[in-house]
Parts: C-alpha cells; sequence; structure tokens
C-alpha cells in the first residue's frame, strides 16, 4: 500500500479479484501470495504467447518505420546490457518493453489498412 500509495480497500479488491480468477492464494491470518505455476501451465503460457508474438512480427510493416525501429533498438541494446549485467529485473522489464512497442506497431499498421 505504501509503495504505490494505495488505500486498503484498493488492495483488498485487486487481491479479490486476482484470487478469484486463480491468480493469488490467500492464507488465513498469513496473506495473499502469488499462486505457483505448474511445469505444464508455464509451457502453455510461453506457447500462446509465442502465436501471439508471431502474429505480431506478421502484422508488423515493413520496411518498419524508423520511430519504431530506433525505438525497438534502444530497448534490445539496454536489454542485452542487462543481460550482460544479470539484472533479472531489467531484462524482465525490458522484455516486456520490446514486446509492447512491437504490439503497438502492428496495431498502427491495422489502424492506418482500414483507411484503405
Amino acid at each position: 500500500m505504501a509503495r504505490f500509495g494505495l488505500k486498503r480497500h484498493v488492495v483488498r479488491d485487486a487481491l479479490s479479484e486476482l484470487d478469484s480468477i486463480g491468480l493469488v492464494v490467500r492464507v488465513p491470518n498469513r496473506g495473499a501470495y502469488v499462486r505457483e505455476l505448474t511445469p505444464k501451465e508455464v509451457i502453455e503460457i510461453y506457447e500462446v504467447r509465442e502465436i501471439l508474438e508471431v502474429a505480431a512480427a506478421m502484422r508488423t510493416p515493413l520496411p518498419a518505420p524508423k520511430e519504431v525501429v530506433d525505438v525497438m533498438k534502444k530497448i534490445q541494446d539496454q536489454h542485452s546490457e542487462a543481460i550482460e549485467h544479470h539484472d533479472l529485473a531489467s531484462d524482465f522489464r525490458l522484455n516486456i518493453q520490446f514486446h509492447r512497442e512491437q504490439f503497438l506497431a502492428c496495431r498502427e499498421q491495422q489502424v492506418s489498412s482500414k483507411h484503405f
């Protein structure tokens, strides 16, 4: 609550929602914990992620706009540096940021193709 400046009821509501979709486990008198995923669940998540990322790559306009390439290259350079320094938190954050930029690029293509 202190980290994000949230009220207690907001955090309780969020945890309740996460519990209802199976992402959090509540332990009486102990708190709420992120549910551990089975190896099978992790594999399934990555299979779906692969499908989405390939589809996004196929929808990205080629040649990609310079602005998109510049942003993605900067993120990739930072990601490579994070890996070199074994900075797992930055590695994770930058990986998500890279794919978010890719998804935005394919969405822009989808929007612009509707005008034709």
